[in-house]
């Protein structure tokens, strides 16, 4: 990995935020905000809840709505819970969950199976994105693209860089696909929530 990238940064450091810089920015889920990680550059590259310890099973905070589903942020349907138990947690329209996941399917944005593990920290205020979900599944089946890989990426990408910007113009659009040059990335820092319940709860999934 470039020793720049590992150097002392004054804090913990956890992942790289990569920020494209040609381009305007609105409340919500961008592609042009990226957020990674990798074993070199992070301590938790498995999400954690207690900042040591990573579960069996992988976690996600997901959001309940009024028609007893639960959504990630994009507002993909990954679950249905039953009415039942939605009235004895006295959940409401938008309350986060935490949610164990199985059987992650990264090309259908689908889960096989659920289960209920605890209700989220007060103080999240948003459910994870499907990315963070495919990102995490990835890193736990071990498919997740190493700190080795994207360097090689990058500077490919700054190679042709010059040869590209000759036959095109030097603004990108929002809408398509950029060079790693429209890039800026810095050190991030990472936030953990409140501990994990043990009890957990089997719902079904959405269906296709």
């Amino acid at each position: 990995m470039p020793p720049t990238l590992v150097g002392k940064h004054g804090f913990v450091q956890d992942g790289l935020l990569f920020i494209h810089k040609e381009t305007h920015y609105e409340l919500g889920v961008t592609p042009l905000a990226l957020l990674w990680k990798d074993m070199q550059c992070s301590r938790f590259f498995l999400e954690t809840e207690d900042g040591t310890s990573v579960s069996q099973q992988q976690v996600a905070t997901l959001s309940c709505h009024k028609d007893r589903t639960v959504r990630c942020l994009e507002g993909q349907v990954l679950g249905t819970l039953p009415e039942a138990f939605v009235v004895m947690q006295g959940f409401e329209d938008g309350d986060l969950v935490k949610m164990a996941l199985e059987g992650v399917e990264i090309a259908t944005e689908r889960v096989k199976a659920i289960h209920f593990v605890s209700k989220a920290s007060k103080s999240r205020v948003l459910a994870d994105t499907w990315s963070k979900i495919a990102f995490q599944h990835q890193a736990r089946t071990n498919c997740a693209l190493n700190a080795e890989k994207f360097h090689q990426f990058l500077v490919v990408q700054q190679q042709q860089q010059p040869l590209s910007s000759s036959s095109s113009s030097s603004s990108c659009s929002s809408s398509s696909a950029c060079t790693s040059s429209c890039y800026s990335f810095s050190s991030c820092s990472s936030a953990l929530d409140s501990d994990m319940g043990s009890a957990q709860q089997t719902f079904e999934t959405k269906e296709p």
